[in-house]
């Protein structure tokens, strides 16, 4: 396991490959958001944008996170360690039939759905020289494909609106975190960002599948899709921001600040104003997921 793994499952403790037609832009409505909240145990919930009807929909010890909503809003993949290792887990956005998707031999992180729901990918550690990499699976369970092997760690998958193409954070190119793309089948992998410092994390598109945001140093970023128009959304004001995920109608980011000791989901306008704590639980929180409702 590379140490990059290690860091990552602390912040965490932080097939058919064609691409399928799939609609241009998400469902423009805002359904719920979930995300991971905890101590010891790290369970999901669900909670209107605008703070009400919170409702836990794992209860597995150990650590249930890194939630992912399907396109049509009715499934949440998620990484869970309820059977030792982290492995990926669907369920039905109630929080019903939660089964097993992957029986990697690796701990697997971080799934992301293709736009007609048939794929999940998600980042491993194979314990190989290239360290963490990209794969997908089928999203009724499979064996998973890597998409990746450069040396470097290849993490946080998010797939394009119209399922072509897969952002990414590679440290290929000197050990740098960047922003990368690849065609959703592996090929033309090509760097976006050369920010320095090189501390790109987690990016997620916007419904339209022109921008992405992303973490970057301690704020939430966001660029254009052909790497222009670099502008920094929080400035500072998320104390440690990170896990930007946008709101299906495009108007809003949900991400995690640090709140003093804490770490909470907060929103912020896709303008940079407006950031506001969605649910002020004395419980640390970890990166949400927005549901798509058509």
């Amino acid at each position: 396991m590379s140490k990059r793994h290690i860091t990552v499952a602390a912040l965490l403790a932080a097939v058919g490959l064609a691409p399928a037609a799939a609609r241009a832009t998400y469902p423009g409505h805002n359904g719920q958001i979930v995300f991971p909240m905890g101590g010891g145990s790290v369970e999901l919930y669900t909670v209107s944008p605008d703070g009400s009807g919170l409702k836990q929909l794992t209860n597995a010890k150990g650590f249930n996170g890194c939630p992912a909503f399907s396109l049509d809003g009715k499934t949440i993949a998620f990484c869970s360690n309820r059977t030792g290792s982290y492995q990926i887990w669907a369920m039905s956005a109630d929080g019903s039939k939660q089964r097993q998707v992957t029986r990697f031999a690796y701990p697997s992180l971080f799934p992301a759905f293709s736009p007609d729901t048939r794929r999940i990918y998600f980042n491993a550690d194979d314990g190989g020289p290239a360290g963490e990499d990209v794969f997908v699976v089928p999203a009724a369970g499979g064996k998973p494909t890597r998409l990746t092997g450069s040396p470097g760690d290849d993490e946080y998958p998010a797939v394009s609106p119209d399922g072509k193409t897969i952002a990414y954070v590679s440290h290929r190119d000197k050990n740098a975190a960047q922003l990368w793309l690849m065609n959703a089948d592996g090929t033309h992998q090509r760097e976006l960002t050369h920010d320095a410092p090189a501390k790109d994390e987690v990016p997620d598109w916007s419904p339209d599948g022109k921008r992405i945001a992303y973490q970057a140093g301690r704020d939430i970023w966001i660029i254009n899709a052909d790497g222009t128009g670099r502008t920094n959304l929080t400035r500072g004001r998320g104390g440690f921001a990170f896990g930007p995920r946008w709101a299906p109608d495009g108007k809003q980011i949900a991400f995690v600040e640090r709140k003093g000791p804490l770490k909470l989901v907060a929103i912020v306008n896709a303008d940079g104003t407006g950031l506001h704590v969605l649910v002020n639980k004395q419980a640390k929180q970890l990166v949400p997921a927005w549901q798509p409702l058509p």
